[in-house]
């Protein structure tokens, strides 16, 4: 007590003679003239809003002769900048807006009120205080596994309760009378507010449980355990709690706290097993991957699937699956449903060792190919629609994913109905003979009599989706999503089923096809391709970033380097393996060839059509449970198992459903397990037409009276249930055994036909349905009605030809096939060129095919479809050239031998070769924003025409932004120095190519010189930048005019500042005028 009395007298002794000293100091100056005081916006020092004397002000700012806080240029601001979360006040309005980022907010100073400087705690692990919600959240985002949003209250506003927030989250044994001990935080521990009360009952900071001291009776060091967010093992005492660290676990060198059977220990963070996955009959779903059930290293991710992918072997139901090994577990993640994700791995080597990575990316960024454009061009090129572009989402056109995987659909909605109906084939078959003496023979399309033609046009129809015929992800196969229909004379064979081996040939695993060529192209040793990439580094980012999901498409940079053919050769090897063979099945025709040969022979022509419509699932349910029979599945196997999706469900029956949605328990079940009642069938008596009406039957009903004979009529039923179902002519034992679907093959409540027959005839169709759980009609509804038997005086009419008048052809074309589309079945048809002519008054030999010329046509009627109402001819004799217009007319007779007695007036309009007359730009530009244009003449409407660019090195081509007329533009902007070179390809509504090309060197630099070294030689300064540029520099201001500043040197990579200065201002500008950033150079 003494010494603190000594000390403040001789602190009071300090203070008293420091007031003398000063006041001694000021009487001893002398007197000198004062300078006016000024407020300096800004000082020749460079601060700012300094009430200084009027010599350090600079000149180019304001200045007055008040204090600053009386200024409007210096008054008192809020000074905030928005993006760093930061507040100043009372800072001078000057200054502020001098900042970089600042905003002066004058109505408020303190910065009390001011939206966005409201300051609350800060939290960031032990450590708290105040901080505005933008700094505490941009903080947080250095520190790994802080969430940047919860840090922050604003609630807590005073700094003494923002520290006491930290001291609640200290560690300790929490003592309780009632509920024991427990090792929590200071938060946690209901006690804690109470004081070390008798028996040790309160809050006991970083003091274990086991403490002697403590009334806790839990054993110290009891056994060892794992604790959340440490690699460590902990001793743990009796009571369970966790004590010190029993052993220091080495993340870096592979261990990490793991717990089993036989207690924890340090384990390694590597997965020593993974799953291995197998059909219900015992195969191995993943033959393509032989590490699958093995070892995987920490951090590798790998796809599985549950069937065959690509090659269009996906599965309706199926999805792919990613998984991840992630300090010793086996994570799984399912891709998005209905493949709108695919999962694609790439397999490598780092340091020799295998190592895989895989993600999940979206189908859509894969480029498609259209079938049509490539098997009329056999031009990849001119095939492949990019992502992107308008032609990649044309629900006309017949794409198909490059990764040969085809998308999933609600197919029990008849969601995908449209995208089936493009894998729709009809192939016309032509029989012959020279007279009647002579034997028919099969002359045109025989091919399409033979059951491998109805396999490849199932095959075909699976491109498009959930479509036709196909097993579902328990190998289960329908097809009743494929119906095939023959028409016409029924000589020849007509197949009607797919092939035997059809379900087996797709129930497959491993990956095919063009997700083979994707696996196997981003797949190699990366030790290999180390010394191309420039570092082992550089090639596992690059694929780091495909399994974080970091690219907007499955090529990264370097991968597109190591494989530059991965959107070209590779696409052309699958493409011909896959679907180049069954393109020349579906489309091959010989008909054209055939005509020119056989005109004047008896004919006959019979149609098969193909139909494709959505992939209709096993009836009934008693697959439904089997939905989450997958490993990937199971939660006692997987801490994140992956649930049952509708998709997958309904892949198994029609009778399957999910319940529960948005719960825990999802799953899928039977819907109606109990119901044995098929479905109830009645009249749709709307669909019949005005004038007719519906008469019940015994067994169903009857349309009178009776109908006009080779009129289109529609007919229908209703259920009261969503049934399926079929029709025949004949008396058939059950459901199973009827061969046609009434309508569609989809589930629905409403059914209808349209039909168009001859007269005199009595017909009568017997039909039965079933339901979702099988449940089928035993007894067959029929529905009856007859056709006029009057006499056919009408002749018959043309209603529609496969090429419309008016059009135009290519200038190559001499000659065309064509098809004519009748009301009716015709016996022949003719054509005549230039006149309208009867046939009896000239002898005509230009005929149409049309197949129903028989000595006895009943005998050849196919009740399935009719007789066909269809007539294929070749065209010949067109005359090309412009503004030539080839007039032809067409005339046809009925089966009654009703003529036409007009003329159907047809024309084709002649057109020139198409031609690129003029490309650009070319040779070297000095500017970066390019136009690359072509000029066209020619063709069918003189140069106009659609034309696409691609670069040498792409093989897809682009529309021009600008194009359909004669002049094609696409702009460019800020082009990179460097050499270009355009493919540009035009095709005009007749179809003619022309093809051209250009290329330009871009001789610019966008980028700015940089300072690469600065050194000293006595007073003078040398800098070295990285490109050749004029330097300037001042040593005054570091914002000067460049022209006003001295000379350093020209068109150089290095400058010399000579005058002596502690400080140059340096600014540089290239040759392309990129001026740097100025710099401040101290000496």
């Amino acid at each position: 007590m003494g010494f603190l009395k000594i000390k403040a007298a001789f602190m009071i002794f300090v203070v008293v003679m420091s007031i003398f000293t000063v006041y001694l100091l000021k009487e001893m100056q002398p007197v000198v003239a004062l300078e006016p005081q000024t407020c300096c916006e800004k000082t020749l020092g460079g601060s700012f809003c300094v009430y200084t004397n009027a010599a350090q002000c600079d000149p180019q700012y304001h200045q007055t002769q008040t204090p600053c806080e009386q200024t409007s240029y210096c008054q008192p601001v809020c000074c905030q900048f928005p993006q760093q979360g930061q507040c100043y006040a009372q800072v001078g309005a000057a200054h502020c807006a001098n900042q970089a980022g600042g905003v002066a907010v004058a109505s408020d100073p303190s910065c009390s009120h001011v939206s966005g400087c409201e300051k609350g705690c800060c939290q960031l692990g032990n450590q708290c205080f105040l901080s505005t919600q933008q700094s505490c959240t941009q903080q947080a985002s250095s520190f790994p596994g802080l969430d940047p949003h919860s840090v922050w209250s604003g609630s807590v506003t005073t700094e003494v309760a923002c520290v006491n927030q930290c001291t609640q989250q200290e560690e300790g044994c929490c003592v309780d009378s009632q509920a024991g001990c427990q090792w929590t935080t200071r938060e946690q521990c209901p006690t804690a507010d109470q004081g070390l009360g008798s028996g040790s009952t309160g809050f006991h900071e970083n003091q274990f449980c086991s403490s002697s001291s403590l009334s806790c009776e839990c054993q110290g060091h009891f056994k060892k355990g794992c604790m959340p967010n440490s690699d460590d093992v902990y001793w743990m005492d009796s009571c369970g709690n966790p004590e010190d660290v029993a052993e220091d676990c080495d993340y870096s060198d592979g261990t990490l706290c793991k717990q089993d059977a036989q207690g924890a220990h340090c384990g390694s963070v590597n997965c020593e097993t993974t799953q291995k996955f197998y059909s219900v009959d015992g195969r191995d779903m993943n033959p393509s991957d032989l590490r699958n059930g093995g070892f995987r290293t920490n951090g590798e991710s790998w796809c599985t699937y549950e069937g065959g992918t690509g090659g269009f072997y996906d599965r309706p139901g199926s999805r792919h699956y990613r998984h991840v090994c992630v300090n010793g577990k086996e994570l799984v993640e399912e891709c998005k449903d209905f493949r709108e994700e695919i999962c694609v791995q790439t397999d490598t080597t780092i340091q020799g060792l295998p190592y895989s990575l895989a993600n999940c990316k979206l189908l859509n960024q894969f480029p498609k190919i259209d079938l049509e454009e490539y098997y009329t061009t056999n031009d990849l090129d001119q095939s492949l629609v990019l992502p992107g572009t308008p032609e990649f989402t044309d629900r006309d056109k017949k794409l198909i994913s490059t990764s040969s995987v085809d998308e999933g659909a609600r197919f029990w909605e008849g969601e995908n109905e449209n995208e089936c109906s493009k894998g729709q084939r009809t192939c016309k078959v032509i029989w012959a003979r020279k007279n009647w003496a002579d034997d028919w023979d099969c002359e045109a399309n025989c091919h399409c009599e033979e059951p491998s033609y109805i396999q490849t046009a199932g095959e075909y129809c699976k491109m498009f989706g959930d479509c036709g015929a196909d097993v579902n992800i328990l190998g289960k196969g329908t097809d009743d999503g494929i119906i095939v229909t023959w028409s016409g004379t029924n000589k020849g064979e007509e197949p009607t089923q797919l092939l035997p081996s059809a379900y087996s040939s797709w129930d497959l695993y491993g990956v095919f096809a063009g997700m083979k060529v994707i696996h196997n192209s981003l797949s190699g040793s990366v030790d290999n391709f180390a010394a191309e990439i420039g570092s082992v580094s550089a090639i596992i980012s690059s694929i780091y970033a495909l399994y974080t999901g970091v690219l907007a498409s499955y090529i990264s940079a370097a991968l597109t380097y190591l494989f530059p053919t991965l959107l070209a050769i590779p696409v052309i090897g699958w493409i011909i393996a896959v679907v180049l063979v069954i393109l020349v099945i579906i489309f091959k025709d010989q008909i054209g060839e055939f005509i020119g040969k056989l005109m004047g022979y008896d004919s006959e022509t019979k149609t098969v059509t193909v139909k494709c419509l959505p992939w209709q699932a096993p009836i009934g349910g008693t697959d439904c449970e089997q939905c989450s029979d997958d490993t990937r599945y199971d939660k006692d196997i997987y801490p994140n198992p992956v649930a049952c999706s509708e998709y997958r469900c309904k892949s198994l029956g029609t009778a399957c459903d999910v319940v529960n949605v948005g719960t825990s328990n999802e799953k899928c079940v039977h819907r109606t397990p109990n119901d044995v009642v098929p479905p109830l069938i009645q009249p749709w008596e709307e669909i019949v037409r005005a004038g007719y009406h519906i008469t019940p039957t015994g067994t169903g009903y009857a349309i009178q009276p009776d109908l006009p004979y080779w009129e289109k009529f529609s007919f229908g039923i209703e259920t009261d249930e969503v049934a399926q179902c079929k029709w025949d002519t004949v008396h058939t034992a059950n459901y199973q055994e009827m061969t046609h679907f009434f309508g569609t093959s989809l589930f629905e409540q409403q059914f209808n036909m349209t039909l168009s027959l001859p007269g005199g005839m009595d017909s009568t169709y017997y039909v039965r349905c079933t339901d979702v759980n099988g449940n089928s009609n035993v007894q067959e509804y029929t529905i009856q009605f007859g056709t006029t038997d009057e006499p056919d005086l009408t002749p018959p009419v043309i209603e529609l030809t496969s090429i419309p008048s008016g059009a135009y052809l290519s200038a190559n074309f001499t000659s065309t096939p064509l098809w004519l589309e009748l009301n009716e079945p015709a016996s022949d048809c003719w054509w005549n060129k230039g006149t309208d002519v009867d046939r009896n008054a000239v002898n005509i030999t230009q005929t149409f095919l049309c197949g129903n010329s028989l000595e006895q046509p009943g005998a050849s009627f196919n009740f399935s479809s009719g007789w066909s109402t269809s007539c294929v001819g070749l065209l010949t004799g067109i005359t090309q050239g412009a503004g030539q217009n080839n007039q032809y007319y067409f005339r046809c007779i009925d089966l009654a031998n009703n003529s036409m007695q007009q003329g159907y007036s047809f024309v084709l309009k002649g057109s020139t070769p198409l031609t690129i007359t003029q490309t650009a730009p070319a040779g070297t530009l000095y500017i970066n924003d390019v136009t690359l244009s072509a000029s066209t003449l020619g063709g069918a409407e003189q140069g106009k025409a659609r034309c696409r660019y691609a670069q040498q090195s792409v093989s897809a081509f682009i529309d021009f932004f600008s194009t359909g007329g004669s002049q094609h533009t696409q702009s460019f902007t800020d082009l990179l120095r460097g050499h270009y070179q355009y493919r540009i390809h035009c095709e005009d509504i007749a179809g003619n190519i022309a093809d051209g090309q250009t290329s330009f060197t871009v001789d610019v630099d966008m980028i700015a010189p940089h300072l690469v070294w600065v050194y000293s030689v006595g007073t003078a300064v040398t800098v070295v930048l990285n490109e050749p540029a004029t330097c300037r520099y001042s040593t005054d201001t570091l914002a000067f005019v460049f022209a006003d500043g001295t000379l350093a040197g020209t068109d150089s990579t290095t400058h010399i500042l000579a005058e002596d200065s502690p400080v140059y201002y340096l600014q540089c500008q290239d040759q392309f005028g990129n001026m740097m950033d100025e710099v401040a150079i101290y000496a």
